[in-house]
């Protein structure tokens, strides 16, 4: 076993091999990356999302009957330009979607545990957007999807890692934190990465060679 763990799975690419690996302790995206959008959350159980509902508004929690009314206390405190809830799904793990559909809709096992929002501060000062529009609108529900999505992948345990073992067995490099699906971009850039040692070292070899070459020149004109 390698000393990373146990391979995800091993995928060979011009006689080097890629090991991919479960990343064991991956960031966590909502705390440690700047996000465009911020999740207003509350469960009894997890602490999900950036904010929680009862420490935004204390022992007025309490008195709270839905979502809607959540969401209108909000608006008269900042200037939320787009909203969408968030579905949780708790069985045997936690999944978290903007979905409606099954398993988001399960009578007994999911919620709506909270909401994911954007401010016009924070579109003006990530997108430079003043206002918005129909394409504008189109794009930032595809932003909110894929936040969603990355900390869903954070939460399911999605996220790997990789190793890259060149012919000779040597590891040539290894990197973490890839969330989603690894054959999606991580496995092109273990590619690239293969194809660049293979170019320096054939580099290298040239190298040599001609070093050889100008050596023996050297030595029979003496």
């Amino acid at each position: 076993m390698s000393v990373y763990g146990k391979t995800v799975e091993e995928i060979k690419y011009k006689n080097y091999t890629i090991e991919v690996y479960y990343d064991e302790d991956p960031r966590n995206p909502r705390t440690e990356w700047d996000n465009l959008c911020t999740m207003l959350c509350a469960h009894q159980r997890y602490t999900l999302g950036d904010e929680q509902v009862r420490e935004r508004w204390g022992e007025q929690a309490n008195y709270f009957s839905g979502w809607q009314e959540i969401v209108d206390k909000l608006q008269k405190e900042e200037d939320v330009v787009m909203w969408r809830r968030l579905k949780l799904y708790d069985h045997s793990g936690i999944t978290i979607s903007m979905s409606e559909s099954y398993p988001y809709n399960d009578r007994w096992d999911s919620m709506t545990v909270g909401i994911i929002y954007v401010t016009r501060e924070h579109l003006k000062s990530f997108m430079g957007w003043k206002r918005m529009n129909k394409k504008r609108t189109k794009q930032l529900h595809n932003i909110m999807e894929g936040e969603v999505q990355t900390y869903d992948n954070y939460l399911t345990g999605n996220v790997y890692g990789y190793a890259i073992v060149d012919p000779a067995g040597e590891e040539i490099g290894a990197c973490w934190g890839f969330f989603g699906d690894y054959n999606e971009y991580m496995v092109k850039d273990c590619k690239e990465i293969i194809d660049n040692d293979i170019k320096y070292q054939k580099s290298n070899d040239a190298t040599v060679t001609s070093s050889k070459k100008t050596h023996f020149s050297s030595r029979t004109s003496l």
